[in-house]
């Protein structure tokens, strides 16, 4: 099961998350380049059915996955590489 929280912070806030992460984790070795790519119709016809569609560009490795969130909280994932 995957749980993700989603988070809107102010430039302030988020220097200063990063500065307590370089403070107490070695994040150099993690830090790589990510862009996300979400996709629907004009008319918002996935989102409107609980259906996120993404390509996500990890360091030139693209990975498609279509996710369907249901009332209860629980979303259905399926990817592919």
């Amino acid at each position: 099961i995957e749980k993700e929280w989603k988070f809107l912070v102010s430039e302030e806030q988020f220097l200063s998350i990063m500065s307590f992460f370089e403070k107490n984790f070695d994040v150099r070795k993690e830090i790589f380049d990510q862009m996300n790519f979400y996709y629907d119709t004009d008319d918002l016809a996935l989102s409107k059915e609980g259906i996120t569609a993404r390509i996500r560009d990890k360091n030139n490795d693209l990975n498609g996955t279509f996710k369907k969130h249901f009332e209860n909280g629980i979303s259905q994932e399926r990817k592919k590489s």
